[in-house]
């Protein structure tokens, strides 16, 4: 059987070369496999039309054989025509281009579709796990996760980083504008843990198991029911919902960002450390116009759109950032 499968395999590169085809496909390797067993299949009727042809061949050549020795001994040979005269009947006339034999086109592959997304999921479905989503997820933030050991998030805490899992719509993710593992479900109902990496328009850049397809958003959101997880970075090393009545380090950093993004976020005490109501009013005012829930609080979603406005230096984005903020 090996050396059955290599004869096929040599003639099915053989076949390829000759057609000038790059892939080998299916159906080149099923006629070199029929060409190897000798079981290419002829019409019924090539045989018998053979054997009446050959019959027929071997009848008129006879009968062209004694016609030929009948007119040697009773007929003498004509005259030999002049070499002029047998170059002038071989010459085209003017005007007159021998004909060329038109050469064979050979024919252009037709090219495989490309597998879809839930297809690919499938096929790549031992490494949809979330061990393999948690190492991309890293790598996009230049870490390097350590699978077997200790649980991700906390890994993610020794570089200052947090964990975030939340539901969300499409808009309200790509709003976060963050790399973030998305929960994904095929056809048969399997999940399958991959990468939301990049969003251009109406695609989006997937990593499944490390390697990174692009597939249309609609494709995606058809097999995502909105359960996501993604890392940020507190201002402070520490996750903290800054309300009324805060006070601290992270306050002054949620005067100071606002600030940045628009004008229209200053508060009359820039300096101050405590969280009071004028501040509470621009939180407002920020959710408002970001379509965020109205509360006056600066929660984690909140704080990571700030920080997502201000494009922070080492930060992976999905989108290309806002602003910067030196």
């Amino acid at each position: 059987v090996p050396r059955l499968i290599n004869v096929i395999c040599d003639r099915a590169l053989l076949g390829a070369y000759a057609k000038e085809m790059r892939p080998v496909r299916a159906r080149l390797v099923r006629q070199a496999a029929a060409e190897v067993k000798g079981e290419l299949e002829h019409p019924r009727w090539i045989r018998p039309t053979a054997i009446a042809a050959s019959i027929a061949a071997v009848a008129l050549i006879a009968t062209g054989s004694w016609y030929l020795v009948q007119q040697q001994a009773t007929s003498t040979p004509p005259a030999t025509p002049p070499p002029q005269a047998v170059a002038a009947a071989q010459e085209p006339t003017a005007g007159e281009l021998p004909a060329e034999p038109a050469p064979e086109e050979a024919a252009e592959p037709e090219p495989e579709p490309e597998p879809g997304l839930l297809e690919q999921l499938q096929l790549a479905e031992e490494l949809t796990s979330t061990d393999f989503a948690l190492a991309s997820l890293f790598e996009s933030w230049g870490l390097e996760y350590r699978s077997g050991g200790r649980d991700g998030c906390d890994q993610a805490a020794d570089a200052g980083l947090a964990c975030v899992y939340e539901r969300a719509s499409w808009a309200g993710l790509t709003q976060m504008d963050r790399p973030a593992i998305l929960t994904l479900v095929d056809d048969a109902g399997n999940n399958h843990a991959v990468v939301l990496k990049a969003v251009r328009g109406d695609h989006a850049e997937l990593s499944i198991g490390g390697v990174n397809v692009t597939h249309p958003i609609a494709d995606i959101t058809a097999a995502w029911f909105g359960d996501f997880m993604l890392l940020w970075r507190p201002p402070t090393g520490e996750v903290t919902t800054l309300a009324v009545g805060s006070r601290g380090p992270a306050v002054t950093w949620l005067r100071d960002s606002l600030r940045a993004i628009d004008e229209r976020y200053a508060s009359a005490a820039p300096e101050y450390e405590v969280f009071d109501a004028d501040l509470a009013r621009i939180v407002r005012a920020f959710q408002r116009d970001h379509r965020l829930d109205v509360d006056g609080v600066a929660g984690q979603q909140t704080q990571i759109i700030i920080n997502s406005l201000l494009a922070v230096e080492g930060t992976p984005q999905l989108s290309s950032p806002l602003l910067a903020l030196d």
